[in-house]
């Protein structure tokens, strides 16, 4: 262990004995994510973490690195994680009966017998174990009795953590191999984290975490013991502290430019730390001097541009209130860093984050891969390149990059919801949803994420699911449309067609217009029995079909809108063949809904006996630009009983390419899937 870990190692230790738990949690923390191999690290968090399964974790993990750690599997035998091997059941057939006495109560007996040390684990260790094993009986009844009464958050899609590792039955005789780096994609396919475990840190549940990142621009001062201390002070969390010290090497010698770099960045982090809130303009507003004379010293020197261009971001957020980046360009003083070192990790992250808040998805992806371009591989820019792939509609590339980020960094919480979205976005929705809970587990107040879950759990028929996660991304942000269409969609499974035609609307009001919109409209209107508004939507929706990938997403969309307007035409007794048409131009597309490929199969030949084969020179006329949404009437098109409600179907089957938003979630298929025709029972 280097000093600065050792102290800080030392430091946890002497809290978790005064049995402040969260001071001791939160130093091991970072100790673990500076080196999760060291085994003390592992053995200590056991003690102040709060749960038998973290407990349990972590004593598993310890294990994990030394298997011959006999204190270690005499504790996890204790919590009744593994069974004792042969020898430890011959040894603990020779303890007096007195002494287990003593062993299980804490107490004295016969003269002062004292809980015996183990050897390599402190011993109250163990009487936190001890205790733990009674308390967390205790603690289990309570919550069983509580959570049934936190609503339907905490009943649906209950989540378990993955089951320790295998029962250790003896202790091997030569330690293990060191284990072989495990592929990102199976890296990524891990269990949701359980809500009541939100409060813990998302690191103690995962195998590993990366590789550190040291601070950037330390110069070596041997002759200042303050600017060591400064830096540790600062790497804790100890902002004024910090300050303090770097004041005291300024008054020595004001001309040294990290140490002005390093004052900044204390000021700006306790600036934007909730003890900072109340002087956060002035705090700021000294970090942006304490940079300017960085700067000043040394122009060539990076890092102070780069605080400065967060401290001004800053400073504007709290003039304009949260549109503060609203209009703002990319800070000069990011480009300038990045222009001196065009390897600078956090510059790139920075220009990453600022497109990312102001929705410049082709900026952000090419300033991601002009990362990746000199080489570096940061979990973060995968993370951000991904969510910028989502939004250009780069689908697949952006569930590799989601892959590659959160396998590589599975405690970066964001990247969940990045791996969530994209697994959404193609349709894979059960290997969508663990991701997605556990964002929301520990990120209950994102919209989007409750959004996206919603869309999940109705995909895969948890429709209580759906609809608490779909309420609470709206209460969260009432005006959030993708939401309103997951609700509408939801409205229609559970046959309140107007309250989903309502939700329709509101996607409509809130949010741009896309394929799915319409053609949840379509389906609506088709269910109230609004045949010709269907009719006009089924339409609309296939103009707005985008082909930009064809055998992705374009045609596939292009055929629920063929297989929605077949159904209202088959509601029709004048439109049967306008509806057979339909259906043969669904087997004529390459990339079709798999789906509703059979379900036109199966239409076909129940409509004309037969099923004919696809058509790769199949004559259609093309779609005009602008279909009216009340179409002229023609004399075979009037449908009956109402002489009023007339439209002329348009053999419109060649979508005009115009671009639609990323907000498309595949709703689109849950008709027809879900909804057979309330117009011809036999064919639905």
């Amino acid at each position: 262990m280097s000093g600065s870990t050792d102290s800080m190692f030392m430091e946890a230790i002497a809290a978790a004995r005064a049995g402040n738990r969260v001071r001791a949690k939160s130093l091991l923390t970072k100790l673990l994510k500076t080196d999760s191999s060291v085994v003390d690290y592992w053995v200590w968090m056991s003690s102040v973490v709060e749960s038998m399964r973290e407990k349990i974790y972590c004593l598993e993990s310890a294990l994990n690195l030394d298997p011959t750690n006999r204190a270690v599997l005499r504790g996890l035998t204790l919590m009744g994680a593994r069974a004792p091997n042969q020898a430890e059941l011959a040894a603990a057939a020779k303890i007096p009966r007195r002494q287990i006495a003593a062993i299980a109560t804490g107490a004295s007996v016969g003269g002062g017998a004292r809980l015996p040390r183990l050897p390599g684990l402190p011993w109250r260790i163990m009487a936190y174990a001890l205790v733990a094993v009674v308390t967390l009986f205790a603690v289990g009844f309570i919550a069983r009795a509580v959570l049934p009464l936190l609503g339907p958050r905490a009943l649906s899609q209950a989540p378990t953590l993955a089951p320790p590792p295998a029962v250790v039955t003896s202790t091997p005789e030569t330690p293990t191999a060191t284990p072989t780096t495990i592929p990102a994609t199976l890296r990524v396919q891990r269990t949701a984290i359980p809500t009541e475990f939100a409060q813990t840190p998302l690191a103690f549940f995962v195998a590993q975490t990366p590789t550190p990142t040291s601070i950037v621009g330390v110069t070596p001062h041997p002759a200042f013991e303050a600017y060591r201390s400064g830096l540790r002070a600062l790497e804790r969390g100890n902002f004024q502290d910090a300050v303090g010290f770097f004041n005291q090497v300024l008054d020595l010698d004001d001309s040294l430019p990290d140490v002005h770099f390093f004052k900044g960045e204390a000021q700006r982090f306790y600036a934007m730390s909730d003890e900072g809130e109340k002087d956060r303009g002035a705090l700021l507003g000294s970090a942006i001097r304490a940079y300017d004379r960085a700067v000043l010293l040394d122009a060539e020197y990076a890092p102070p541009y780069l605080g400065r261009g967060h401290a001004l971001l800053a400073r504007a957020v709290i003039r304009e209130g949260s549109d503060g980046l609203d209009g703002q360009d990319l800070p000069a003083d990011f480009e300038k860093a990045l222009q001196i070192d065009p390897t600078y990790r956090q510059a790139y992250v920075a220009q990453g984050e600022f497109y990312r808040r102001v929705g410049l998805w082709k900026s952000l992806e090419d300033t991601m891969q002009a990362a990746l371009d000199v080489g570096l591989r940061d979990p973060v820019i995968y993370i951000l390149l991904g969510e910028a792939q989502l939004n250009r509609r780069e689908h697949e590339a952006a569930l590799d990059s989601a892959i590659e980020g959160s396998g590589a960094d599975p405690a970066n919480l964001y990247g969940y919801f990045v791996l969530g979205r994209a697994f959404v976005r193609l349709e894979q929705y059960e290997q969508a949803l663990p991701p997605l809970l556990t964002y929301v587990a520990y990120q209950g107040g994102d919209h989007r994420g409750w959004s996206d879950l919603g869309r999940t759990q109705l995909e895969l028929d948890d429709l209580p699911g759906a609809a608490f996660s779909l309420n609470q991304a709206l209460t969260i942000n009432e005006r959030y449309s993708p939401a309103f269409l997951g609700r509408g969609w939801l409205n229609l499974r559970l046959g309140d067609y107007r309250s989903g035609l309502n939700d329709f609307n509101k996607a409509r009001q809130f949010g741009q217009e896309t394929i799915e919109l319409f053609l949840g409209l379509g389906q609506a209107y088709y269910l109230l029995g609004d045949l010709q508004e269907g009719l006009n939507q089924a339409n609309t929706a296939i103009v707005h079909a985008s082909e930009a990938e064809a055998c992705k997403t374009g045609e596939r969309d292009t055929s629920r809108a063929y297989a929605l307007r077949a159904n209202i035409s088959e509601a029709s007794d004048e439109l049967t063949d306008y509806a057979i048409q339909n259906w043969e131009w669904i087997l004529d597309l390459e990339c079709p809904d798999p789906l509703i490929r059979l379900r036109a199969q199966e239409h076909l030949l129940i409509l004309t006996g037969d099923i004919p084969a696809p058509s790769p020179t199949a004559s259609r006329t093309s779609t005009p630009d602008r279909p009216t949404l009340t179409p002229t009437t023609t004399a075979t098109a009037t449908l009956s009983p109402t002489p009023a409600q007339t439209f002329t179907p348009s053999p419109t089957p060649t979508p005009a390419p115009t671009a639609t938003t990323d907000s498309r979630a595949g709703y689109a298929q849950l008709y027809p899937r879900s909804f057979p025709n309330p117009h011809h029972p036999s064919v639905g």
